[in-house]
């Protein structure tokens, strides 16, 4: 475009009245021009007008032949040559400075390190020399300098100590020395970086960066932590929870003394004769009203218009408003929001035990008052089967102390031909099996008083049913060693009474596991378990085959 316009200027340059307009065009520059523009002066003769219509008409009267697009197209090339100038100059200085660089650190890739190497005075550091990579402090002593003593020493079949590479170290692979370890490894293999003392011990603090291996980039201390930055808040929780659990105590606390003493006071009205004119009981109609605002003030009717646990609006017959007697808010009737909780007095007073009354309370008071109440009556109930349950953790341990020692001794007497009665293994084979009786007797005692203890809830009875049948599994899987005592050669008369003493309580114990068996197995039938029951089933016919057997014996 701009070469077509200066053609058809070179071509109509002859005429005088174009070499005017165009040497007036030149002189005209980037900062005159608001100044021309102000006084209204013609682009082209420079002649001043007065208005804007009077410089129109001047145009298209004195210049109509005039060729107004080479004009233009010489006034631009000359503004932009203006405006060019400082930005080709600034070009040239920077493409100067990037040109006086120097280029040396760039040459090999094996002389170039991923960070700067800061020393521990904070000086750069520099290498010296050539294919090695050594850094030299600049302007510090080489006290600083990382030892090279424990590198190994270069040959010319070199390979990478990689685990798993193998690559023959040279011009294609590199070869680099581990500033760490000292081991020849491969270019992709010491492309790490890691803080080096001058002992070549790691120092993430004021070490200098070195070239590693990957291994010992990995190896390093806290590379492999997982948890980064972290605060122990514990302190501050602790201190804030305690002030809350305070808090939370001292409610509990006061709710549970107006509940007693609403106990009380409803306890002596049950306690009073009637009367016959009920107006004049105390407690009778309003005054009850009047005896619960004494424990607690009660909120005005008229200040609350809605629920504040549900948002409900007040009616007079829909949502009628109700008082919690323990903390006097006014609630609605919902089962969310409010409820009857009995009142129960325990005296020493065997007739003034049990609920006494009911009395109306919100469910945020309730919430508090349920959580110790039912606390208190699962620490009550849970005492007994949780002491039943440590003892017979207490007799299982001993039988898993006991067994294994009687076992033993039963294998070294099983390669004896003949075992005398006043052999050391038979008397104390005989005193372990003695003391595994007594204890799979208590262990049997035991799991009769935890069927027979009372369920109150589904998941009790199912806890006590386990209990019972884990204790019957256990005994049936560790007493039938107790029937391979070895027989001895006995001494007079003696002998039977013996046999009669090591078999009567066997048979015994027997008998009663198959009785409280065949009662579980009727048990699981009437509530239809019927796995359980099969079960069941299985462990009464080993037992009667047991009996059977040590009967004929």
């Amino acid at each position: 475009m701009f070469s077509g316009a200066a053609s058809a200027s070179s071509s109509g340059s002859s005429s005088p009245r174009f070499a005017r307009a165009n040497r007036d065009m030149r002189t005209l520059s980037v900062e005159n021009l608001s100044s021309v523009d102000e006084a209204l002066a013609c682009p082209i003769c420079g002649d001043e007008m007065i208005s804007l219509a009077q410089l129109n008409r001047h145009l298209d009267d004195s210049h109509n032949d005039f060729d107004t697009k080479d004009a233009l197209v010489s006034w631009f090339r000359s503004a932009q040559r203006k405006v060019a100038a400082p930005l080709t100059r600034a070009a040239q200085k920077t493409s100067s400075t990037l040109n006086s660089l120097s280029l040396d650190k760039f040459a090999q890739n094996g002389q170039l390190e991923l960070n700067p190497n800061i020393g521990p005075g904070g000086s750069e550091l520099v290498r010296t020399g050539s294919g090695t990579g050594s850094l030299t402090p600049v302007g510090e002593s080489g006290e600083s300098i990382v030892t090279r003593s424990h590198w190994k020493r270069e040959g010319p079949n070199d390979r990478c100590e990689m685990e798993g590479c193998g690559k023959p170290l040279g011009l294609r692979a590199g070869k680099h020395h581990c500033r760490k370890c000292g081991r020849l490894y491969c270019e992709p293999h010491t492309s790490y970086q890691m803080r080096l003392s001058p002992d070549a011990r790691a120092d993430p603090a004021a070490g200098i960066w070195c070239r590693v291996c990957e291994k010992c980039y990995k190896d390093r201390e806290s590379y492999k932590d997982s948890f980064g930055v972290s605060r122990n808040r514990t302190q501050t929780f602790l201190r804030i929870r305690k002030n809350r659990i305070d808090n939370l105590q001292l409610e509990a606390n006061k709710l549970e003394k107006r509940l007693e003493k609403l106990s009380l006071m409803y306890a002596e009205e049950g306690s009073r004769p009637p009367t016959v004119n009920k107006r004049s009981s105390f407690y009778g109609g309003g005054s009850r009203k009047v005896a619960e605002q004494t424990i607690v003030s009660w909120e005005d009717d008229n200040s609350v218009t809605s629920c504040p646990l549900c948002s409900k609006t007040f009616g007079a017959i829909t949502n009628r408003r109700h008082h919690c007697r323990l903390c006097g808010r006014v609630v609605c009737g919902s089962p969310g929001c409010s409820m009857m909780i009995p009142l129960q007095v325990s005296c020493g007073d065997e007739e003034r035990r049990g609920a006494v009354a009911e009395i109306r309370v919100c469910s945020d008071c309730n919430r508090v008052v349920a959580r110790r109440r039912e606390k208190w009556q699962d620490s009550v109930n849970s005492v007994q089967i949780v002491k039943l349950y440590k003892m017979i953790a207490k007799y299982r341990g001993l039988v898993e102390e006991t067994l294994p020692k009687f076992n033993n001794l039963l294998m070294s007497m099983a390669n004896r031909p003949t075992v005398d009665y006043e052999d050391r293994d038979y008397q104390m084979a005989n005193r372990y099996r003695k003391n595994l009786l007594d204890y799979f007797s208590e262990l049997d005692k035991l799991c009769k008083t935890v069927k027979s203890l009372p369920g109150s809830t589904p998941s009790v009875q199912r806890l006590h049913h386990n209990i019972t049948l884990s204790v019957i599994q256990y005994l049936q899987s560790h007493m039938f060693t107790l029937q391979l005592m070895p027989k001895v050669n006995k001494k007079g008369v003696e002998s039977p009474a013996i046999a009669s003493i090591t078999i009567d309580p066997e048979l015994e114990v027997l008998e009663q596991q198959y009785k409280q068996v065949e009662g579980f197995l009727q048990d699981s039938l009437k509530r239809r378990r019927f796995e359980d029951a099969n079960a069941l089933k299985e462990s009464l016919q080993e037992l009667g085959r047991e009996i059977e057997a040590r009967k004929r014996s």
